[in-house]
Parts: C-alpha cells; structure tokens; sequence
C-alpha cells in the first residue's frame, strides 16, 4: 500500500499534490491537518468577521481541491482548524464548521477519535488537543483505540514530545532548541508500539526518527510544497520538496 502523507496547507490550495499524484499513484492519501489559517489572534477588532469569511472561503477550496483527487483522504484536525466541536470561536465557525462542511464531501473523511481498517493495517486518527483541554478521557481514548491492534498506524496532528521532530527551531522564540511534543503520543506510542506515527505541525522538521519500535514521520510543510510518500509493509519514505 502506498501512502502520501501531506499537511499544514494553512488555507493555500495544494496544487502541487497532483503532480505528485501522478508520478506516485497514492492509493490513499493522509492529511494531518491546519487546513485553516489562525493569524485571527492578531487581526485588528472590528475586521474579525470579514477576515473569518475570507479565511472560512480558501479553506473549503482546499478540502474541495483534496475531494476531487478521487482517492481515498483521511485527515484529523490541527491546532487552527476551527470547529463548534474541536476549538470554538464562535464568528469563525458562523462561516466554517469544519465537521459539517466535510460530510458534504465524497472521499474526504475525518478520522478523529476512530479506526479503520486498511487491509491488513488499522489506521488510528485522534485531533490535536490543546493542552490545556486535555482530560483523562484523553489518554483513555488512545487506551481504547490501540490496545489488541497489530500493524497499527497512529495518525495525529501534533508530534510526540523528545524526539527529533518536536524541536523548535526558530532563534527568535524563547522556546529554540526545546522539545514541545505531546507527552501522551509519546506515552501511547511507548506503550503500544504502533508501526508508524504519521504526524504534522511542526513546520520545520520534515523528517523520520524512530521510538522504540515506532517510525515517526513528518511529511513536512504542506504550504510550502513538502510531502512524502510512504510504502507498506516495507516502510520506504520518500521525502518530497517541489
């Protein structure tokens, strides 16, 4: 089976996936979210609106560009993908309830919380979570999705904490050099050992490491032409950068 991993389109059209499509053939694709723009936290007060209504336009555009592939497309939601369920502001989702608006789509599906079957692996998709939102439930909903599964593929928005790829590497944050990774995946990912973690978020590091057993990847920044191509059962990765 092979996989294009892609993600973090933050609201640009990711016109490059169809050649990419065309050279690879995919049989499915994997999105690991921020398919929406978040610099709402720093618009002037009283152009919110007009700004969420924009923002609401381009992200429709880029999971209805995603539905016409006609390949089969799993994604969970990232950090600045706004949704009356996932992260409420309520006048952008007055535009775009990511949720709804997907199930008017053909082939694009959430995979939040759930698993599916993808021949003889299982495809475990859980959002990002803010920290500060995250409960107990959380570490039990992973408990329940993985434990008995064999050739488990976790998909997830953000990165598990300590590894290579959950580094900052901007010498402009207070927060350059350190690991700001999510300590559950890691958790999860110690525990139950999954094949592969497919993963997003942190821009700057497309790339692999290993856990344990686990092949993180991080196909990279989506809004600048990165990708990668995964095949199964062998674990090739191929790194793309158009």
């Amino acid at each position: 089976m092979r996989i294009l991993a892609a993600s973090d389109f933050h609201e640009k059209k990711p016109v490059y996936l169809k050649k990419i499509i065309k050279i690879y053939k995919p049989d499915i694709i994997v999105s690991s979210g921020d398919f929406c723009q978040g610099d709402w936290f720093i618009r002037p007060k009283g152009k919110k609106n007009a700004h969420f209504k924009k923002a609401a336009i381009k992200t429709k555009s880029t999971l209805k560009y995603l539905d016409s592939f006609n390949i089969p497309i799993y994604i969970v939601l990232g950090n600045h993908d706004v949704s009356k369920t996932h992260y409420d502001f309520s006048t952008y989702s007055k535009h775009l309830d990511i949720n709804k608006f997907i199930k008017t789509l053909k082939n694009v599906k959430i995979i939040h919380n759930k698993k599916i079957k993808l021949g003889q692996f299982t495809l475990v998709g859980y959002n990002y979570i803010f920290r500060e939102k995250r409960s107990p439930d959380y570490k039990k909903n992973l408990t329940a999705l993985m434990k008995k599964q064999k050739n488990t593929i976790l998909f997830t928005h953000d990165v598990p904490y300590g590894c290579k790829l959950d580094i900052i590497r901007n010498k402009k944050s207070p927060y350059n050099g350190k690991h700001v990774g999510d300590k559950y995946l890691l958790w999860a990912i110690k525990k139950y050992s999954p094949i592969l973690n497919i993963c997003g978020h942190m821009h700057e590091n497309q790339g692999k490491c290993k856990i344990g057993k686990t092949l993180v990847v991080n196909p990279g920044f989506g809004q600048n032409g990165e990708a990668a191509i995964i095949d199964l059962p062998k674990l090739k990765i191929k790194f793309i950068k158009l």
